[in-house]
């Protein structure tokens, strides 16, 4: 039985990215599917002067899967860090997913958790503060989801970054990273964000 990454393997071309390439720009035509063997992809959304982050992408994620109705790129995909992926050209895509009906129902199963995902971020944009999104973001980015509490996370130190990511300013991400400094919740350490103990549940 063919998973998505043997999939990619075997069918892709390999393919690096160095940090700050822009992989895909919204509206332009969706000619390719990623897998990401390596490093971190920023998926984007701009409105005239707005700049929203959409998600952030690593190891075993697909980008620009969405390629089955001929529409063009609804984000941007860029290169937070260098990216080594497998490239796979939206036809040879296609005829291989017809092909291939346990491919199929995988790539079906990522699309539903990319449904569940933005019904969720979307849910907490109009529901819940600033500060509780920010601990959302910061526990689901631990690097050992063994302790879901402490312990190192993958996020980077830019405030303006994570404030796009959750639809906040930048110096009220900065506010709230003071705070947790001080109380000793949170470490900035090497350019990224460490939790020390368990953040509070509001703030």
């Amino acid at each position: 039985m063919m998973d998505l990454i043997d999939f990619f393997e075997r069918f892709g071309v390999s393919k690096t990215y160095p940090k700050g390439t822009q992989i895909f720009k919204e509206g332009a035509p969706a000619t390719f599917a990623l897998l990401i063997a390596d490093g971190v992809i920023q998926i984007s959304k701009s409105d005239e002067d707005k700049h929203f982050i959409v998600a952030l992408r690593g190891e075993g994620d697909i980008i620009g899967e969405m390629v089955f109705d001929g529409q063009p790129r609804s984000a941007t995909a860029a290169a937070l860090t260098e990216v080594r992926a497998f490239y796979l050209a939206t036809e040879t895509f296609k005829r291989i997913v017809f092909e291939e009906p346990e491919v199929a129902m995988k790539l079906f199963a990522v699309l539903l958790q990319r449904l569940r995902q933005a019904t969720d971020q979307a849910s907490d944009m109009a529901l819940i503060g600033v500060y509780e999104r920010l601990r959302k973001f910061l526990l689901a980015r631990l690097v050992d989801q063994a302790d879901s509490q402490i312990g190192p996370t993958d996020v980077d130190v830019n405030f303006q970054t994570i404030g796009n990511h959750l639809g906040a300013s930048r110096d009220m991400i900065s506010k709230i990273f003071k705070e947790l400094v001080k109380g000793d919740y949170v470490r900035l350490n090497e350019g990224k964000v460490y939790l020390l103990r368990r953040l509070p549940p509001k703030m």
